[in-house]
């Protein structure tokens, strides 16, 4: 976190120090919300958000990268399922309780 480690803040604390925890997520980037000791909820900058959100759209572009690759591979050995098999298989996982 930018600011340095963030002090866990219960979830009561939100209705008498809102303005105070914002800008302590502003300055840190996150604030731990916690409920009974344990950490239920994060307090975070738009910035953090920002970074967070960029980061999972980076991931998610590499995951899909993979998979192009390694469907490519499974395409020039010749691995491949016929269409009419995969939605069989799809009817049957969708079919069941």
């Amino acid at each position: 976190m930018p600011g340095g480690a963030a002090v866990a803040h219960p979830v009561s604390e939100l209705q008498t120090s809102a303005p105070e925890l914002v800008r302590q997520a502003r300055r840190k980037g996150a604030v731990p919300l916690t409920r009974y000791g344990k950490t239920v909820a994060f307090l975070v900058s738009p910035e953090t958000r920002r970074r967070q959100e960029d980061l999972e759209q980076a991931a998610n572009r590499a995951l899909w990268a993979i998979d192009i690759a390694r469907g490519m591979h499974d395409l020039q050995r010749g691995d491949v399922t016929e269409w009419d098999e995969v939605y069989a298989g799809l009817e049957r996982e969708l079919a069941q309780p």
